[in-house]
């Protein structure tokens, strides 16, 4: 729930042991966080063996800074740090902005000549504000203070103030006013020879104790399940026939991005589910199912089974292998390691981003990719259910890492869709499943509501010539996650909905007058067709990059892209705006393709040649094998 601008994610740590799933998700969170690897003075570097730690060279005369990966604008964040050598004379911890100086000739506190600085000499005892030194000791206590080599920084952006923590002793408020800015963590140093290590601790408030945060609500739970007297983070379920239980967190989610880890002791049985869940999902029912997943109230993973359950409806399986990095999976002598780990499934994270609206999981420090989208603007607690007696489930929160403001959700679409639609691996290609028997059931949804004048574009990929109708277009105030997806967009009734069918504009299910534009059944294969609400709730509709007009007006925000495959049209791409002339090839393979193919084309551009072929045999082999 605090928003970050980031500027570089290089040298994220890779723990070699990978049997300690908590320890290799912490390290590379706290290298996530760390020094950055170019913003800092010349005399600065990062050490090869500990991206934690910078170094700084013992040049003469001189004051030297860093600044962190990261500066926060919202919300609570604190980091440790910890000097492995002396101080020296002018030795200051901080936040400064990306203006902030990072190098000065001589000896100097370096935030007192920095308007766009804020800390604390730990040296001298004094704390600075944009540039104006404090007229009382910091801390409040005897001259002869003496700070331990590790210190606490709490950054409270939600109330503009900079702290500090020693020895378990909170020093109380620092620096004020610092509502309105982007800040980063900052050391400056005089001392040659001087490390300094950086470890990021999350959303962490003065005296708060992570760990605890997050436990098992003895409160709120089925009847056969008991939360332990001497220990919140870990349940059992008692032994109890044709029953399924499931238990909620003591504190719901709302914001941010939240880690945690479960540990399943004892058998998995058939439906041993770990996921997220409103208030509103029920914690026991009659024989034995996948309980978290089993409603429109709730999201889970079926570890037992290795499929994805919403509105209990099997979402397909997951993890999806053959769609993760080859060196993620293999252990040095070939042999699959998380398939391994799979199998066993004893230990793992989940990872609930609000921010971005999406629940996912990692085993053996191996992200497993997105499981579930649509889930921003829900309150949601961990859950976990189980059919199995005297089996004990631990909850360990990691912590909460905020998202990046720059950030933006990828537009895709969601995983849950109508009965005769397919979706592609990484939830851009839509395709209808029986595109010659059947013409319609086909309808996708977008995985998040549109932002304003953002631009959802597909691009037609096969057009047939066996049906009338074609490609049903527009916007709808339903979620993806519980609307009852129809056979076709015309006439529906379900939420408020905008929909463009041929050259006909529906509302709320009734037929308006005729569109001006040629229609959709005139769409060939490789055009581009997009709609967008504006700010000021127009709707456009985009032919090949072209703006055709306003269909509809005062449409309000927090709308999702519906779409449905409908007679002539049985596939279609979604296309970021400005990627239209990028070869599908290469938008197939993601980000660093598209990066990669834009760097080469400025050095030379041919045109994509595209021929059809047929492949000959000499013996008769069935079309399925060719």
């Amino acid at each position: 729930n605090e928003n970050m601008v980031t500027t570089d994610r290089d040298h994220v740590a890779h723990c070699d042991n990978k049997g300690d799933m908590m320890h290799n998700n912490q390290l590379n969170q706290q290298v996530i966080h760390s020094w950055h690897p170019t913003d800092h003075s010349k005399n600065i570097y990062i050490k090869d063996d500990d991206p934690l730690t910078f170094y700084r060279r013992p040049v003469r005369r001189s004051t030297d800074a860093i600044r962190g990966r990261y500066g926060y604008t919202q919300g609570y964040h604190a980091w440790k740090l910890k000097w492995l050598t002396p101080r020296g004379s002018h030795a200051v911890a901080g936040v400064g902005t990306k203006d902030a100086v990072l190098h000065c000739k001589g000896y100097t506190t370096l935030i007192e000549q920095d308007v766009q600085s804020w800390g604390w000499d730990i040296t001298n005892k004094i704390s600075y504000s944009s540039g104006r030194k404090s007229l009382t000791y910091y801390p409040a206590m005897a001259h002869d203070y003496q700070s331990p080599c590790e210190i606490i920084v709490y950054l409270d952006m939600e109330n503009g103030n900079l702290s500090f923590e020693a020895d378990g002793k909170y020093l109380g408020i620092c620096c004020t006013g610092l509502h309105g800015k982007c800040l980063y963590p900052m050391v400056s140093e005089v001392y040659g020879n001087a490390e300094v290590s950086i470890i990021y601790l999350g959303n962490r408030r003065p005296g708060q104790d992570v760990a605890n945060l997050y436990t098992w609500n003895p409160d709120d739970r089925s009847a056969n399940i008991c939360v332990l007297e001497d220990d919140l983070h870990s349940c059992q379920r008692q032994k109890a026939v044709q029953s399924t239980d499931a238990i909620r967190c003591n504190r719901n989610i709302e914001r941010g991005r939240h880690i945690w880890q479960l540990t399943w002791r004892g058998d998995l049985g058939s439906h041993s589910v770990a996921g997220v869940g409103s208030s509103a999902e029920r914690l026991h029912c009659t024989g034995y199912t996948s309980l978290v997943g089993s409603s429109v109230n709730s999201w889970g993973w079926n570890i037992s089974k290795k499929v994805l359950i919403h509105a209990n409806v099997e979402q397909g399986h997951y993890p999806i292998l053959n769609q993760l990095p080859d060196d993620n999976l293999n252990n040095d002598n070939g042999s699959n390691s998380l398939s391994q780990e799979l199998a066993r499934m004893k230990k793992f994270c989940v990872i609930l981003d609000m921010d971005r609206g999406t629940l996912s999981y990692e085993v053996n420090g191996i992200n497993l990719g997105i499981a579930f989208h649509g889930l921003q603007g829900k309150i949601l607690y961990p859950m976990i259910s189980t059919i199995i007696g005297d089996c004990k489930v631990t909850i360990d929160y990691i912590g909460e890492q905020p998202a990046a403001s720059n950030a933006k959700t990828p537009l895709l679409f969601y995983s849950r869709h109508g009965l005769n639609g397919i979706l592609s691996p990484d939830y851009t290609i839509a395709s209808r499943k029986n595109a010659v028997s059947q013409f319609d059931a086909a309808t996708f949804m977008s995985n998040r509501p549109l932002q304003d004048n953002e631009l959802f574009q597909l691009r037609i990929d096969n057009v047939m010539t066996r049906w009338n109708g074609s490609l049903q277009i527009g916007l709808t105030k339903g979620s993806p996650a519980s609307l009852e997806f129809p056979r076709s967009l015309v006439g529906m009734q379900q939420y408020p909905n905008w929909i463009l069918s041929d050259n006909n504009l529906y509302i709320h299910g009734q037929r308006q007058s005729s569109y001006h534009h040629q229609g959709l059944h005139c769409l060939k294969m490789g055009d581009y067709f997009g709609i967008s609400r504006w700010a000021n709730g127009q709707v456009h509709v985009y032919l090949n990059g072209k703006d055709l007009g306003v269909i509809a007006n005062d449409v309000t925000n927090n709308v999702y892209a519906i779409i449905n495959l409908y007679g002539n049209c049985d596939c279609a791409t979604i296309v970021p705006e400005g990627n239209e002339n990028i070869p599908p090839e290469i938008l197939a393979h993601g980000e660093k393709a598209i990066a990669a193919y834009n760097q080469a084309s400025q050095f030379d551009c041919r045109r994509v040649r595209r021929i059809r072929f047929v492949i000959l045999s000499k013996e008769q082999l069935a079309r399925q094998t060719i």
